[in-house]
C-alpha cells in the first residue's frame, strides 16, 4: 500500500507528463502545493479559491511566455 498523498500522487504525475504535454515544470510544485491548501471541494469557497489560484499561475506562466 503507497504512503503517497494526492498532491504527491498529482506532483509525479505531472513531471511524468510535462514533456510530452509542454507543461512547464517550474509550475508543477506550485500546483501540488495548492492540492495541498485545498485538498477538500467541498468545503464552502474552496473550489473557487483553487480555480482563481490555478488561473493566476497560469497568467503568471503565459506572460512569461512559457504557456501560449
Amino acid at each position: 500500500m503507497s504512503t503517497e498523498t494526492i498532491s504527491q500522487f498529482i506532483e509525479r504525475n505531472l513531471y511524468e507528463l510535462s514533456e510530452e504535454y509542454e507543461i512547464p515544470t517550474n509550475i508543477i510544485p506550485q500546483i501540488a502545493h495548492l492540492i495541498e491548501i485545498y485538498p477538500n471541494p467541498e468545503v464552502h469557497g474552496s473550489t473557487a479559491a483553487l480555480k482563481e489560484s490555478l488561473a493566476k499561475i497560469i497568467k503568471d506562466q503565459r506572460q512569461q511566455g512559457a504557456l501560449q
